[in-house]
């Protein structure tokens, strides 16, 4: 066995890859606090015994200074010692391997690489520091000309014949803008215009489905951006109603605006030129945080600038912990491509896949119907106009929720989005709703062709003119929607319960969001799912082989 710990800033996690099979234990999804960057103590317990290869890293600083840091504030190696898990910490032990950040990003997308031979591009908020890349071990060395204090900022990997190779590497150093934390970087800079809209950095998504509802007409550049940031008008609020209810508004979605359109521009821009630099590169992977921006995703692949475009279930850091088992499980496995037709991101916790007496015994004092068939009775309930909790075998590594964890309701069911907004969400009423439909169905309603994949809600896709009333409800204000594409290879079950919805309603697609309440984190467990069900207004779950209801 080989462990990968990620001990980042936001969604720690670790990995264990054993004969090939991985699981990544993500912290948030067990100690139920959203992109929870704290020590992976709890996951790790279940790792006492081990003492096989460590491999780790921190992201914007090294894993030896954050701990110590920790430990400055409270007895953190002490701790360790008393819990038995000091071997997990480079203080007690020194075999430990430390890699650099976005070489982490680069390993994950080898392993999940559907091409033999592509560029990687990695880019997100801050990867090392340049001090750090210098000593850790990593393939990077030779970028290494910033002044130490800098932060990696964009890396250009090559992929081919098996081999992962650094092309090119760009460094941000940090500065102060009022209280906002800036740099020359588009992915510091999405987090410091979500930190001033929202209140709060974690916040890019939000940015990202804002954007449309502006229309910001003004320069665009850094600089512009600058002066917009200090005008002032930032949010210092907390939650839906009180930013529904801001004076600012307007200059939030103007703001938003402004920040996809520079996004945009500056990826073109230096994508346009890597493409000059490898012409003989066909290929690109996207990945880093940034890699999320699903607008900007697809209208990079309709620029037709590479053949075909590749983006990861998990590109932000909920990958980190896997990219690190990955640099030891490649010194004696052999690259081998990830097929589109089987890709899938669930990697979540093995001892959480439901079992029939674990589901009975949870859900006590509940209806509950063990079905013969449960894609089948899941897709009625659905037909009949219902929203479902759908939990089945492990969860997604990433931050979307793809058919094993998620919330799923009718397309045609008008008034649907504000329901789940006012009784069940709780989310901004601006934020779209993704959509799961059919691979092979995919390109008859949205603008697509037939093998265009979007496994993992990677790009917004544009409907389809004679659908948009149908599927208003998971259409944004521009006229896109974020969806998945689901082959039978990828999730089987998901995939068979799609089917049976277009059997019985004539679409074969349904409305997917995660299997959360705003501000938490996804469903892991079937106590989860119990302390979901009890809280909240869906009246039918479908776990494992039963149908769990409230009230039949």
């Amino acid at each position: 066995m080989i462990l990968g710990l990620g001990k980042t800033t936001f969604n720690s996690s670790i990995c264990s890859i054993e004969d090939q099979d991985v699981e990544i234990l993500l912290t948030e999804r067990h100690n139920r606090e959203k992109a929870s960057g704290k020590w992976p103590t709890y996951c790790l317990e279940r790792f006492k015994s081990f003492s096989g290869p460590i491999i780790e890293n921190r992201d914007s600083s090294s894993v030896t200074d954050y701990e110590s840091a920790i430990d400055k504030k409270s007895p953190f190696y002490l701790l360790l010692e008393k819990k038995g898990l000091s071997h997990f910490s480079q203080k007690f032990n020194s075999k430990i391997i430390e890699i650099s950040h976005h070489y982490a990003h680069a390993l994950a997308a080898k392993y999940m690489s559907p091409f033999s031979k592509t560029l990687i591009l990695v880019r997100d908020g801050a990867g090392s520091k340049v001090k750090d890349v210098k000593t850790l071990i990593n393939i990077d060395g030779e970028f290494c000309d910033a002044i130490d204090d800098a932060n990696e900022m964009v890396s250009l990997y090559s992929l081919e014949n098996g081999e992962l190779k650094c092309l090119d590497k760009e460094y941000q150093e940090f500065s102060w803008l009022e209280e906002l934390s800036i740099s020359n970087g588009v992915g510091i800079l999405y987090e410091a215009v979500a930190e001033y809209i929202f209140n709060n950095k974690r916040a890019a998504g939000k940015v990202m489905g804002l954007a449309p509802f502006g229309d910001y007409q003004g320069e665009i550049s850094q600089e512009q951006l600058l002066k917009e940031l200090s005008s002032g008008k930032r949010f210092t609020g907390r939650g839906k109603a009180e930013w529904e209810s801001s004076e600012h508004l307007d200059h939030y979605k103007s703001l938003a605006s402004l920040m996809q359109k520079l996004f945009e521009k500056e990826s073109f821009s230096y994508i346009k030129k890597i493409k000059e630099r490898f012409p003989q590169f066909e290929n690109l992977i996207l990945t880093g945080g940034t890699a999320l921006n699903c607008t900007f995703n697809m209208k990079l692949y309709e620029s037709s600038l590479f053949k075909d475009l590749y983006v990861l279930p998990f590109p932000g850091d909920e990958s980190i912990s896997f990219g690190c088992a990955l640099h030891e499980y490649y010194k004696v496995h052999k690259f081998k491509i990830f097929p589109r037709s089987m890709q899938h991101g669930y990697f979540g916790d093995k001892l959480n896949g439901p079992t029939d007496n674990e589901i009975e015994k949870v859900f006590t004092g509940y209806n509950i119907k063990k079905e013969k068939d449960i894609a089948e009775s899941a897709a009625a309930t659905i037909a009949m106009g219902h929203t479902i909790a759908w939990f089945q075998g492990r969860s997604e590594s990433g931050p979307r929720s793809l058919g094993n964890r998620s919330i799923l309701a009718p397309l045609n069911k008008m008034g649907l989005k504000d329901y789940l907004n006012s009784h069940i969400k709780f989310r901004e009423d601006f934020r779209p709703y993704g959509a799961s439909f059919t691979h092979e169905s995919a390109s008859k309603y949205f603008f697509v062709d037939k093998n265009f994949y979007s496994h993992f809600m990677s790009y917004s896709l544009k409907v389809r003119s004679e659908y948009l009333d149908e599927l208003s409800e998971v259409t944004h204000v521009d006229g896109t929607s974020r969806a998945q594409t689901v082959t039978q290879g990828q999730n089987p079950l998901f995939h068979k319960l799609l089917l049976s919805v277009e059997n019985k309603m004539g679409i074969a697609g349904v409305l997917n969001t995660s299997l959360n309440i705003m501000g938490q984190p996804i469903v892991e467990s079937l106590q989860d799912l119990r302390e979901f069900l009890d809280a909240s207004e869906i009246e039918y779950v479908f776990v494992g082989n039963y149908k769990v209801s409230k009230n039949d």
